[in-house]
């Protein structure tokens, strides 16, 4: 994109304050950012443990961030700021699926692993022993653990990776003509 993702407007409210708010408004008790700063969103931020590489070590900063040993059956749902038209009710659709689970994770035609209901006290130790491995792909760090796939509408799950995809997004909701670069 080349600049800080959660500082991009949509609609006029840039997509950190939209993910907080879509949290919030999912019952969410506590919320924090990772990442990058705290870009000014008024909640707890955690600084990234493993900036620059990738998506596993943002996730299993954010886990860490809640994820005490001694816990029992904590449930932290990390979901990307670049999901903009991400709904509340996926959010209760993850949590009403996680069951005994390990994690509920969203899909559409493919797999979303930052759009998901975790258990750190049961993933950490597998996350951080392929993240020392050298991984650094979510979806391959999953084996063994006990997940279950949420199918969601595709708009759900529409995220913002280039200038492209973010200028069709903000002619869809002025209401112009232009259809969605595939992702």
């Amino acid at each position: 994109m080349g600049t800080d993702k959660a500082l991009i407007e949509v609609d006029g409210v840039t997509l950190s304050r939209r993910a907080i708010d879509m949290l919030r408004s999912a019952g969410a008790r506590e919320v924090v950012t990772v990442g990058g700063s705290d870009r000014g969103a008024g909640v707890e931020h955690v600084d990234d443990r493993y900036p620059g590489e990738g998506p596993l070590g943002g996730l299993i900063t954010a886990l860490a961030a809640f994820g005490d040993p001694a816990a029992v059956d904590t449930v932290v749902v990390v979901i990307a700021c670049d999901l903009p038209l991400l709904a509340s009710g996926t959010v209760s659709l993850l949590l009403a699926a996680l069951g005994d689970n390990d994690a509920a994770i969203a899909r559409t035609d493919r797999l979303e692993p930052l759009c998901a209901v975790w258990r750190p006290e049961r993933v950490l130790p597998q996350l951080e022993h392929s993240f020392a491995s050298g991984e650094r792909a979510i979806r391959r760090s999953l084996t063994g653990l006990r997940t279950v796939e949420v199918s969601v509408g595709e708009a759900e799950l529409v995220n913002l990776n280039t200038p492209d995809e973010l200028e069709v997004l903000r002619r869809e909701r002025s209401g112009g003509a232009g259809g969605r670069p595939a992702n």
